[in-house]
């Protein structure tokens, strides 16, 4: 992994370096050479345009284009400039293999934007980035530090790899005021939040670190800090009512789909004490196997997925935890973007921080308004819907199939009915896995994971899976 991660920075620093000096000698072969390894290697894309280099003035770019694993975001920048010693640096990567270097970028204004992950464009102000690369001990290292503010919010970070010790990044929040972090991005509760009062401020601080020696390992590490911070009116969004019986409204498309009633003794609703165990051990442990344990947000989880989304070279895990799948499903809409999944994160923040809605309340709501195919929500409908079966009847296997069915409520019967030759191996590979897990775990015994059904039979359509092949 680390040498995967230094060979990226390597080429990427050719491919810029060709493209600011496209008329020196050999600087364009490297770079072709360079860009082709990028791509075709590693999948990632890197266009420079309209630069303006003068080797002892710096250099000045006003766009970039970064394309990694089909995720493309554009980087304007308005009047950035560069400082570096061109020539030192081509004697130092070149000549001495690792520097010293120094390339430090000054940034008055830069957006970025992507038409799904930042769908609405997010400027970032006085940006300054600096990149160091030298030797120490005879081992090359490299240094990254950041700073820039959105809107009201300041912010920091950086990076260092040393050789053989691996990769750590940080990215820190500097103290902020509730509603300046509400204001900075374009949260879609932020109406429901601009007459909240609080006293004092926050600070936010991350650390992510590759390790080396192991086959991606890693450590993730998140901290909110309070500092005297107490909210003293939360102005629209009062989320007190999630402790009482309430009506939920599907809507999707600005459409109403359907009303689900959270009231004991209503047809729709199951309380959680009505619910099989096994299904219960079986969600906990598919979506959120630390959900007793975290405060909303899960920094295991979260460590987890950005290892995968960069092992894998694709954005395929989010790291929602149940309570801020809750949080979507209640207030939010289903696109996948960096300000929904902030959103998801505050909301869970608020529900078990600030109104302290106990875990079991929380699961149960969530059960209850969970989609799980077309116009099926709730445990109680899905049960009935491919099962024939009320909640507490639910069998081992039949647990493991509906929580197959959570990521991908839209797709599953359609996939079903068609005899979907994918659909079988996934629904294989996942009952087999978690099955194990729970057997691992003490949720099932020994006999119960030998004896569970192999063969799947629904109610809502004749097909017959069977996981034995």
């Amino acid at each position: 992994m680390i040498a995967v991660v230094k060979n990226i920075l390597k080429d990427i620093a050719l491919v810029i370096v060709a493209g600011l000096l496209p008329a020196a000698r050999g600087t364009s072969k490297l770079g072709a050479n360079a860009f082709r390894r990028l791509q075709n290697g590693y999948g990632i894309l890197l266009q420079i345009g309209r630069v303006n280099c003068r080797p002892f003035n710096g250099i000045q770019l006003e766009r970039v284009l970064v394309n990694v694993y089909g995720v493309k975001i554009e980087i304007v920048m308005a009047g950035c400039r560069c400082r570096c010693n061109l020539l030192r640096f081509l004697y130092g990567w070149w000549v001495r293999g690792w520097g010293p270097m120094k390339l430090t970028i000054d940034v008055p204004s830069v957006c970025l934007h992507h038409p799904v992950l930042i769908p609405i464009p997010l400027e970032i102000s006085d940006l300054h980035w600096t990149m160091v690369c030298k030797r120490e001990h005879a081992m090359p290292v490299i240094e990254v530090s950041f700073e820039g503010r959105v809107r009201a919010l300041n912010f920091s970070g950086g990076a260092v790899w040393k050789g053989g010790d691996g990769i750590q990044t940080s990215f820190r929040l500097l103290p902020f005021e509730a509603l300046h972090f509400i204001r900075s991005f374009p949260f879609s509760i932020s109406p429901a939040l601009a007459d909240m009062r609080s006293e004092g401020r926050l600070s936010f601080e991350t650390v992510f670190t590759l390790e080396p020696g192991e086959v991606w390992g890693h450590t993730f590490e998140a901290n909110l800090f309070r500092q005297d911070f107490v909210i003293k009116e939360m102005g629209q969004l009062d989320l007190s009512y999630l402790n009482r019986p309430f009506v939920h409204t599907v809507r999707e498309g600005g459409q109403k789909i359907k009303c689900i009633s959270l009231m004991e003794g209503h047809e729709d609703f199951v309380p959680l004490g009505d619910v099989a165990g096994i299904f219960i051990q079986t969600i906990l442990r598919t979506e959120d196997s630390r959900f007793y344990s975290h405060k909303g947000f899960d920094e295991k989880l979260f460590g987890y997925a950005v290892r995968d989304n960069i092992r894998d070279r694709k954005i395929g895990r989010g790291a929602s935890t149940i309570t801020m799948q809750l949080a979507r499903n209640l207030f939010l809409h289903h696109r996948k973007d960096i300000f929904r999944k902030m959103e998801e994160m505050v909301i869970a923040w608020l529900m078990e921080e600030i109104y302290v809605i106990p875990k079991n309340r929380l699961l149960e709501i969530y059960l209850n308004i969970i989609e799980l195919g077309p116009e099926v929500y709730g445990i109680k409908a899905a049960s009935s819907f491919y099962f024939a079966k009320t909640p507490a009847d639910l069998t081992v296997t039949e647990s493991l199939v509906l929580s197959y069915i959570v990521p991908r409520p839209k797709y599953f019967l359609d996939a079903l009915a068609s005899g979907s030759p994918r659909l079988t191996e996934g629904l294989r590979k996942h009952t087999r896995r978690f099955a194990r897990l729970l057997r691992k775990h003490g949720a099932i015994t020994e006999e119960e994971f030998e004896t569970r059904e192999e063969q799947i039979r629904f109610a809502c359509h004749p097909a017959v899976i069977d996981l034995r092949r």
